[in-house]
């Protein structure tokens, strides 16, 4: 409903602001009382339209948030101990009321009293070789390291062993048969007085049997797959600390990531910014990480205590493993806690920063100076890259993903610092969450399409090359381009080429119109760049007929599979069909392939099956499956067929540029039949790598003498398998590298 989506968009801007001005009024010293403050006012009375607005539009998400308030006993703001619980569901249906609670987290859990608290437990699973420790120093109020453990049990990936490590620094009676008998399989210790975080931490690093120790404050309650985001950076042997994003109760952002500056002062980067925007939410190295939620490795952490840390501070732990075991800091977004403790307004002590920087003699001068932050944050950068497509890549549905992905890999291997804009704004997910984990920041729509551009307009002057995919990407975003940046211009494969395939196969006159205006689009995008990439060598050579002059070859990039789960020819049957059907050429290859093609295989074969896999498959593809062809559609892990299959067949009548599924295919070591189009770009020789055809009569023939002679089929696999060598990852990477080299010295 259209007046529903105007509601959230101006709840969202207008409750961030109220949370975000009194958040930064409470930070410059005002009381609670500036809450009341006539500047919040206006602010207010637009928030309570809103409200009143959803409540008579009948809004779910309106009565929702008020019927959790009053449905659960306890507040999930307020701890029981200090408040009482009368005053603190009162501030709680307030502060909702007037915008404060807008952004609170949905599975925040609630805090319990000392006798609700007796009645939980929590049962842990018991490792006897955990991956990681989890080292919890447990305060003087229960409620909130129960909260701890429960988001952990909830939050945890099952496939991750782990060890729970509770040091109660202040243990009571009731704190002790707490943990001892209602939190089963987890690690007590308990100190006879109160020691401080630093003998705490030394203290549980002698029971910690993982090979990684996760520091966690006993005040956060950690969210889906916490653990796992920190571990996947660890995976990385020059990474020594990874720490994760930490979040306000109140839902907006307290630090991504920690920065030093020169005279050993220290800021929480990000502080009550919006968890959304795309510059906080990607994986980048940080100078410090907080103690809140942070992963090293056990001997990592046993290393540094040869520095003599004063208290192992979030700034000491990470300066140390920075500069002592000269490893990288990550800031990882993907892991995010929910805070209760203001972990950003933790003072620093300077002189045991400077201290330290003297014990392993780095110069704090060579850190930006107090308050600049954009050189702080972007000092880890190197070269600054902005890749530009469609989508962000969706490598498991088509070839043209599989081989941005691998580039974009590629420029970080490289220690480039890679920005994707994905042209439609859309964030998927589940893709964007692959690329962010790696250090990709991603600039999706924030709020809007125009808010992204505008981050873009914002980082262009650091910007030093612009690699933009496909014509219709650059038409529309040129106008962001500037002098100061070299542009690359990937054609991913000639569109004026593919288009007047199609129109010469249709006879189209209509279609050949397109392809030559596209033409003259392309050349000229061509002409204004500073690069110009095809994936084939005969595409570049048309360039260069066409009077283009910096053109290099950069083709899909296949990595070689070491599956011991293919299988050989005798066990193998059936013929393999793969392509997104979002791309017209492969929906022409299927109906060519069922309707004129498999009949002839049919007459001498009735029972071989053909499968045509992929994502997207329109009416027209659906509408062939029958019991001799199968249409499954998407499939994200597709070895099985690849791996099962007797050939792969690819009858492409027109198209342009390398065509991923021969590639693919190649990697299976699946012998292959399919046309001239299908094969070029890949220096495939027709009875040695490949079998090609043309026209009907012969792809039949051609399919039926590879799949009942297994000397050929044998002799194909291996040959397709070699063939794929020079488009593997490390081959293209010195390409790559080279012509990035040439590029920066013009």
């Amino acid at each position: 409903m259209k007046a529903y989506r105007w509601i959230d968009k101006y709840n969202y801007k207008n409750s961030f602001k109220i949370i975000r001005e009194y958040s930064l009024a409470k930070q410059n010293g005002k009381s609670k009382l500036f809450c009341l403050h006539p500047l919040l006012w206006p602010k207010y009375l637009l928030r309570l339209t809103l409200v009143f607005f959803s409540i008579i539009l009948f809004k779910k998400s309106a009565y929702h948030s008020f019927a959790q308030l009053i449905n659960t006993p306890f507040s999930f703001i307020e701890s029981p101990k200090k408040t009482n619980p009368f005053i603190s569901k009162f501030k709680d249906i307030i502060a909702t009321l007037f915008g404060y609670r807008f952004f609170l987290e949905p599975r925040l859990l609630p805090l319990l009293n000392i006798k609700s608290l007796k009645q939980v437990s929590l049962d842990f699973p018991n490792h006897e070789n955990p991956t990681v420790s989890i080292v919890i120093p447990a305060g003087d109020d229960l409620a909130f390291t129960y909260n701890c453990l429960r988001s952990i049990s909830e939050n945890t990936a099952r496939e991750i062993p782990f060890q729970i490590i509770i040091v109660d620094d202040c243990p009571t009676d009731f704190s002790k048969s707490f943990f001892q008998s209602q939190i089963k399989e987890i690690t007590y210790i308990t100190n006879e007085k109160a020691l401080g975080l630093s003998a705490c931490y030394g203290k549980a690093s002698g029971f910690a049997k993982g090979e990684f120790i996760c520091l966690l404050n006993n005040h956060v309650q950690v969210k889906k797959n916490w653990l796992s985001s920190l571990l996947e950076t660890l995976q990385d042997k020059n990474v020594g600390l990874a720490g994760s994003q930490l979040i306000y109760t109140n839902g907006i952002l307290q630090q991504a990531g920690g920065i030093i500056f020169s005279d050993a002062s220290v800021t929480s980067y990000g502080k009550f910014e919006d968890i959304n925007n795309p510059i906080y939410n990607y994986a980048r190295e940080a100078d410090y990480c907080a103690t809140a939620c942070m992963l090293l490795r056990k001997k990592d952490f046993d290393d540094v205590a040869k520095f003599d840390l004063r208290d192992y501070s979030d700034v000491e732990l990470s300066f140390a493993v920075r500069h002592g075991l000269k490893k990288k800091v990550v800031y990882q977004a993907l892991s995010k806690v929910v805070c209760y403790k203001d972990f950003s307004a933790i003072q620093q002590d300077r002189q045991a920063i400077e201290k330290l920087s003297e014990n392993i003699g780095v110069d704090l001068n060579l850190y930006p100076k107090p308050n600049d932050v954009k050189a702080a944050v972007s000092k880890y950068f190197g070269h600054r890259i902005i890749m530009i497509d469609d989508n962000i890549p969706e490598p498991d549905k088509d070839s043209g993903s599989v081989r941005l992905n691998q580039i974009i890999q590629i420029l970080l291997s490289l220690g480039n610092h890679v920005t994707f804009l994905p042209n439609t704004g859309i964030k998927n997910s589940r893709y964007f969450e692959k690329l962010a984990a790696k250090g990709v920041q991603v600039l999706y729509r924030f709020p809007n399409r125009n808010g992204m551009l505008q981050l873009l307009q914002q980082q262009l002057a650091d910007i030093n090359l612009i690699w933009v995919c496909k014509p219709h990407n650059y038409a529309s975003l040129q106008g962001y381009f500037t002098d100061k940046q070299k542009i690359v211009y990937d054609t991913v494969d000639l569109h004026y080429v593919r288009i007047g395939r199609e129109a010469k196969l249709l006879n189209s006159a209509e279609l050949q119109s397109e392809a030559n205006s596209l033409k003259d689009q392309e050349l000229s995008f061509a002409k204004k760049s500073d690069l110009t990439l095809t994936v084939t060598q005969d595409e570049k050579e048309s360039l260069i007929k066409e009077g283009i002059k910096h053109v290099e070859v950069v083709p899909n990039i296949h990595i070689l599979s070491n599956s011991n789960e293919a299988r050989p020819f005798n066990e193998r049957k059936g013929l393999l069909f793969i392509g997104g059907y979002a791309h017209k050429p492969n929906v022409d290859a299927a109906k060519w392939l069922i309707h004129h093609i498999m009949p002839t295989v049919w007459e001498k074969d009735p029972a071989m099956v053909v499968t045509l896999l992929g994502s997207n498959p329109p009416a027209e593809v659906l509408e062939l499956a029958s019991e001799k062809v199968i249409v499954p559609g998407y499939v994200e892990d597709v070895s099985e067929y690849f791996n099962n299959n007797r050939i792969f067949v690819a009858p492409l009548r027109y198209g342009a540029g390398m065509k991923g599924k021969i590639g693919q295919s190649l990697e299976f070591g699946l012998p292959i039949v399919s046309t001239d189009i299908g094969v070029e770009g890949m220096n495939l020789v027709d009875g040695e790598q490949v079998l090609t055809a043309n026209e009907n009569l012969l792809f039949a023939q051609k399919i039926l003498t590879l799949y009942n002679d297994q000397y050929l089929w044998e002799k194909i696999r291996k040959n397709s398998i070699e063939a794929l060598l020079p488009f593997t990852p490390e081959a293209v990477s010195v390409k790559i590298n080279m012509l990035l080299k040439s590029l920066n010295s013009r």
